[in-house]
């Protein structure tokens, strides 16, 4: 199974890298995992630091929103400043830059780690670090994982290999009839891709992986219903082109669909 599920990694890796070019794009990815802090310890509060950023908004009336654009009732400047003190994401003529503030991005936003993915997807889908299936791909491949938490330094080969680790979760997981009932809920893994993928129950798988690998209804995600609709895709790409009356196929589609939600930006970015 795990051949198949590697020959799908073109298709699945695409929702986390988008996602992840999407959420540094938008400043929006600082989430926490639900119960861990950035460096995969328990962490009582889920709060994101989007607080701080609203704090900082409030003390600096000239400073842009995260998306760049100008706070109402004025024109993007304060009347007070010169033109040595113009918003730094503000173009030459005066008008306010649509592009986000790069500067205001990732100063607050990081990547965890190697160690920190690792114990981050442990904790999501409750699959030991332990498990020697993990453990020895995790020793042979915790090089090609992000060394620090710069984002910036982050690179295509790295969210390959994160992606690689998340296979190697999602696979154990569905392997693991008492384990992935957390995760899959009644999900029906015997039944043919035809069935077990029929609207409903593809949309409530969906719905499951987003609420418990990213969270829902954060004011660092988009709404929850887009990023249901965002997996359900993946779901109908990773069904396209397989013989949907074989039961063999259901499985592999399912962890390719894991391994995608949990491979990504929400996940991996703090």
């Amino acid at each position: 199974m795990k051949s198949e599920i590697k020959h799908e990694i073109f298709k699945v890796i695409k929702i986390s890298s988008m996602s992840l070019l999407v959420a540094c794009g938008s400043g929006g990815s600082k989430k926490l995992v639900p119960g861990l802090d950035s460096a995969g310890r328990q962490n009582p509060q889920s709060d994101d630091v989007e607080g701080d950023q609203g704090s900082e908004d409030a003390e600096d009336p000239s400073s842009s929103d995260d998306h760049g654009g100008p706070h109402s009732g004025g024109d993007g400047m304060d009347d007070s400043s010169s033109g040595d003190s113009m918003d730094p994401n503000m173009p030459g003529d005066g008008s306010k830059s649509n592009e986000p503030d790069i500067q205001k991005i990732f100063p607050k936003t990081g990547i965890r780690n190697f160690a920190q993915i690792n114990a981050t997807m442990s904790s999501l889908t409750g699959v030991p670090t332990t498990n020697a299936q993990i453990t020895a791909f995790y020793n042979a491949q915790a090089t090609s994982l992000p060394t620090d938490n710069d984002v910036k330094g982050f690179i295509g080969s790295q969210q390959v290999a994160v992606f690689k680790l998340a296979v190697e979760y999602c696979d154990v997981l569905v392997k693991d009839t008492a384990l992935r009932a957390s995760i899959f809920g009644t999900f029906n893994f015997a039944a043919a891709p035809n069935v077990a993928f029929a609207t409903d129950a593809k949309n409530a798988l969906a719905d499951s992986l987003v609420s418990k690998f990213w969270g829902k209804n954060l004011s660092t995600l988009a709404p929850h219903a887009e990023n249901v609709s965002m997996v359900v895709t993946l779901i109908d790409d990773l069904l396209n082109g397989r013989d949907l009356t074989v039961a063999t196929q259901t499985a592999p589609i399912a962890t390719g669909t894991c391994a995608g939600v949990l491979s990504s930006a929400p996940v991996t970015l703090y």
